[in-house]
């Protein structure tokens, strides 16, 4: 989504977007790494809006990330409880935590 959004308002959007989150919640960006947003510039916006990255994948299904596009980069909200293990599906094939 932070592609679609007006340049230079990326990080007002990843602090409303946090600001939303249960303490435990979970925020999920998926993104190409194509120059419009370097992944140590989101990496830092993130950041600077509370969410503490958990994982990064290459793909929705959890590939592993090489430094190459695209990226889907899980994080919580700085202030929870750190999640414990990997993202791993659940009994229903959806995303879960360890």
């Amino acid at each position: 989504m932070l592609l679609f959004v007006t340049p230079g308002t990326e990080a007002a959007v990843l602090e409303r977007m946090t600001a939303h989150l249960e303490p435990s919640g979970l925020l999920v960006a998926g993104f190409s790494l194509d120059g419009r947003l370097a992944l140590d510039h989101y990496d830092r916006l993130a950041a600077a809006a509370g969410l503490e990255l958990v994982d990064r994948f290459a793909t929705w299904d959890r590939t592993p990330f090489a430094e190459g596009p695209p990226t889907r980069s899980p994080c919580t909200a700085a202030a929870a409880p750190r999640l414990r293990g990997s993202l791993v599906p659940n009994a229903a094939g959806a995303p879960g935590t360890t």
